[in-house]
């Protein structure tokens, strides 16, 4: 009885992952889920996105989402504010955190401001 031979190229493709090209509709859903789980770890009553999700390498694995809105606390005087949700994509899990720093006032914010106290 001849021994079975498999060819060396059959060897090297097992234990390989699977690749699975992202369609439209799975991005789709990714965003729709990155929005949701965002939104609903905000501490803002009127939280939205603040732009469009912002896709890490696949060797971050993460996705983050600025969230803009009203502090609901009445010391902030209905002052807006802003969120960074992070996205965890392999686990699904999203991470939030204050970002009122991550942007600096624009011009426009700062001459209003100069204006308002001169008056």
């Amino acid at each position: 009885m001849k021994p079975l031979l498999i060819p060396a190229l059959s060897l090297m493709l097992v234990g390989l992952p699977s690749v699975h090209a992202s369609t439209s509709d799975a991005w789709a859903e990714h965003d729709a889920a990155v929005l949701e789980q965002c939104l609903a770890l905000s501490q803002f009553e009127d939280a939205e996105a603040a732009g469009e999700p912002v896709l890490f390498s696949d060797e971050a694995g993460m996705t983050a989402l600025l969230i803009a809105g009203t502090y609901p606390q009445a010391h902030m005087n209905g002052e807006r504010g802003q969120e960074l949700c992070l996205f965890d994509r392999a686990e699904e899990q999203a991470y939030i955190a204050d970002a009122d720093t991550l942007t600096s006032p624009s011009v426009e914010d700062e001459n209003a401001r100069d204006v308002d106290s001169a008056q």
